[in-house]
């Protein structure tokens, strides 16, 4: 598997293209523990990138992989 599939995978865990907010479905509100637990896996999803060897082109290439991915799955 390639770095850039690795951190595609690391930024769709982390939800890295979308909002960290977490709504409950049981109240309609912000779910405020949820939304901490997905902004410290973004924290650490950053932190892991930050360390790979990747340049920002592969990179995005890295989004665009993920991008491809979460389109076939609608």
């Amino acid at each position: 598997m390639s770095q850039q599939m690795v951190v595609a995978d690391l930024m769709d865990f982390a939800k890295l293209l979308k909002s960290s907010v977490a709504i409950s479905k049981i109240s309609g509100t912000v779910d405020t523990h949820a939304t901490m637990l997905a902004e410290g896996r973004r924290e650490i999803a950053h932190r892991i990138i930050n360390f790979t060897t990747l340049d920002e082109a592969q990179i995005i290439e890295a989004i665009r992989i993920l991008n491809e991915a979460l389109n076939e799955n609608v």
